[in-house]
Order: C-alpha cells, then sequence, then structure tokens
C-alpha cells in the first residue's frame, strides 16, 4: 500500500513492505553482518587463517618473495600519519607506538629491498581526535619478472589443485 508524503517541492509516493514476523532473507542476514562491521573474533579468525594458508604454502610464497626481492626496486616510500586521540596521555602512547611499527617496517623494507627515496613522518594531534594516513609508493620492476611471478603463481594453483584431488 502506497503512502503518500507532502514535501515542499511537491507529493512523492513511499511503497512500504510488509516484513514477515520470523523469517529474513539471506541477503537481509549479510546486509546486517555488514552494518556491524568487524569485531574482534572475526579479525582474529581471519589472520589465524592467514597463518595457517602461509603454514601450509611456505615454501612457495617464500619462493615467490625471494625471487621478488632480488628483482623489486622501491623509488619511493612515503608515510605520512597525524594520530590524535582527544587525550594527550593515550596520544602520546599511540604516536610512540606508531614509531616503533613504521621503524620496524621501514627497516625490513630497506634491508630487503633497494629503496631509493623515503620519507617518514608521524605527528600527534594533541587538541582533537584524528586519524590520517597518508601511504604513497611507487614500485620499479621490469615486465618479465611480473610475469614470472605470475607463471610460479599458476604452478603453486596447479599443484595445489592435483593434491586435492589425489
Amino acid at each position: 500500500m502506497p503512502l503518500e508524503e507532502i514535501e515542499s517541492d511537491g507529493l512523492r509516493l513511499v511503497r512500504v513492505k510488509k516484513k514477515d514476523s520470523g523469517k529474513k532473507d539471506k541477503k537481509e542476514d549479510k546486509k546486517e553482518k555488514k552494518k556491524k562491521g568487524l569485531n574482534p573474533v572475526d579479525i582474529y579468525k581471519k589472520i589465524k587463517s592467514i597463518k595457517c594458508f602461509y603454514d601450509q604454502n611456505k615454501k612457495y610464497i617464500r619462493d615467490i618473495i625471494n625471487y621478488l626481492k632480488k628483482k623489486l626496486t622501491v623509488q619511493e616510500f612515503s608515510l605520512k600519519v597525524r594520530l590524535g586521540t582527544g587525550d594527550a596521555f593515550y596520544t602520546g602512547i599511540l604516536n610512540g607506538l606508531m614509531w616503533s611499527i613504521t621503524g620496524a617496517v621501514l627497516s625490513f623494507i630497506c634491508s630487503n629491498f633497494c629503496v631509493i627515496k623515503k620519507c617518514i613522518d608521524v605527528q600527534p594531534n594533541f587538541s582533537k581526535k584524528e586519524m590520517k594516513i597518508d601511504f604513497y609508493c611507487i614500485l620499479k620492476t621490469k615486465l618479465v619478472h611480473i610475469i614470472v611471478v605470475r607463471i610460479k603463481f599458476y604452478k603453486f594453483l596447479k599443484n595445489k589443485r592435483n593434491c586435492k584431488t589425489k
């Protein structure tokens, strides 16, 4: 049954659906889950599944990473972070933590890849709640190296399918 609403610019018809009292569609359930967002249990399950996948395929993943380490160049690495929690104490703690994480990540990248230009900037904002992350990275490699990695990945998938069928 359509309902009528009168607005300043004219008449608008609105259709209202009747909802079943106990039945819900699967689509509605998925939408509700997406609206709720991720909770810590979901994040833990996802991290656990990624770790399990890595443990099962460590050989192939390391082979691809070692190949890329030799062939990839980081032309520019720029990370600008501005953090604030509204409370000076927590802002200071959070920014110290961010500096340690960015330092570890940058150290890993510089030790494994050739980095031409790097810029790290972590700034606290003690006056208001804010989280702004600006990440910019340019990677340089030849097209043939991308094709080789793709071939290695297809071999990995082919071996994985063969293992499942046996």
